[in-house]
């Protein structure tokens, strides 16, 4: 399953999570459905959004231009992680495996580019994009958010043991003592 994001996305979808964001860039009119074919796939989601951004529209040379990726009309698969950006161009003979396997072998030395967090996020342009189409042309600045590109925090709550039957406090009825012996967790 890919996500189009060439009418603009919601921010916690690609920013605030730890998954890497692969993009293919390419016109409706793309006949290789290798990478259509690895979104389904469940190992592949779970490391990797996998979403689609529309080559035919104004803006997408905009958005390569502030990738700092020559804007080619090859179709082409970008891997964000985080600051790095990697990039594949594809061909028909390409398969779902090939890009499989690129993408679990970049790291960080070979980006591409890098993406600075002092600058805005090239894909910010998609969302004022869209927030221009539905409410007119609104003449704001996109700022930098360096929270996008930090990795997220997992909240674990704390685990509070039971309480066992020997110690003191609590309910005699859930402690057990002979009472039925319940088997609940005090709140």
């Amino acid at each position: 399953m890919r996500v189009d994001i060439s009418k603009g996305f919601t921010t916690n979808l690609l920013f605030r999570q730890p998954r890497k964001i692969a993009i293919l860039v390419a016109t409706p009119s793309f006949g290789n459905s290798s990478y259509t074919s690895l979104a389904t796939r469940k190992d592949a989601r779970r490391a990797v959004v996998f979403t689609y951004l529309n080559r035919d529209m104004e803006l997408s040379d905009e958005i390569m231009t502030q990738f700092k990726i020559e804007s080619r009309k090859t179709p082409q698969i970008l891997l964000l992680d985080k600051t790095n950006v990697h990039q594949l161009l594809l061909n028909s003979s390409m398969t779902s495996d090939r890009i499989w396997e690129w993408i679990q072998t970049r790291n960080d030395e070979e980006a591409t580019k890098e993406l600075s967090v002092k600058d805005p996020h090239p894909l910010r342009l998609l969302q004022k994009a869209q927030v221009d189409t539905v409410f007119g042309v609104q003449n704001t600045m996109i700022l930098p958010d360096e929270s996008f590109y930090r990795v997220p925090e997992v909240n674990i709550p704390p685990h509070h043991p039971t309480i066992g039957g020997e110690s003191g406090g609590g309910c005699p009825f859930m402690m057990g003592h002979g009472l039925g012996g319940a088997v609940h967790e005090e709140l």
